[in-house]
């Protein structure tokens, strides 16, 4: 079985792990929040299942989307500060450790043994980018309405696709998953 590495992912995903310039100390601190989702999601011990997660993976995953709606909604009603004249700050964010994921060898492709973690997983990395991208970056605090909408849409899909794994089958555990998958 062929190894995970860059060549080996979705080129689009590694052309997003990188940092990005960033004035917004707060929005920082909301994208690395989603970005700390997508590592602590790669880290499930279903990854090594072929599909769905345990029982406590919904839970937990809930309450990350919780949380993260609640730094975002903190962030999108706060005023922007005026600091006209100020010299320019910068807050990168630092997105460039690729997360990879357990793969396993189809037809010489690697694709990921679990895709159901493999989109949530995705799905918060996307987020991460999409916020570190955003407009907002450029402020010195607080977020357009534009960002603010396309980021909650994001945490829906994930709160959507969590659900959906939730009410899936249980997972297939290592007993009878591929033995040959890697890392």
């Amino acid at each position: 079985m062929a190894a995970n590495s860059a060549a080996t992912v979705n080129e689009g995903i590694v052309s997003m792990a990188k940092k990005y310039p960033n004035k917004n100390a707060e929005l920082r601190r909301v994208a690395l929040f989603a970005f700390e989702c997508a590592r602590n999601t790669i880290r499930e011990g279903a990854n090594g299942a072929t599909i769905g997660a345990d029982e406590h993976f919904a839970p937990r995953q809930e309450k990350y989307v919780d949380a993260f709606e609640s730094l975002l909604d903190n962030l999108a009603n706060r005023p922007v500060p005026d600091a006209f004249g100020l010299p320019d700050t910068q807050y990168p964010i630092d997105l460039s450790e690729l997360l990879n994921m357990i793969t396993t060898d189809v037809g010489g492709s690697s694709i990921p043994l679990n895709e159901d973690l493999e989109l949530v997983t995705t799905g918060w990395f996307q987020l991460a980018v999409q916020l570190a991208s955003s407009d907002s970056a450029g402020w010195r605090g607080g977020m357009n309405d534009h960002d603010a909408k396309r980021s909650k849409n994001a945490a829906a899909v994930i709160r959507d696709r969590i659900q959906e794994i939730a009410d899936g089958p249980d997972p297939d555990f290592t007993a009878t998953s591929d033995p040959g998958a890697t890392r």
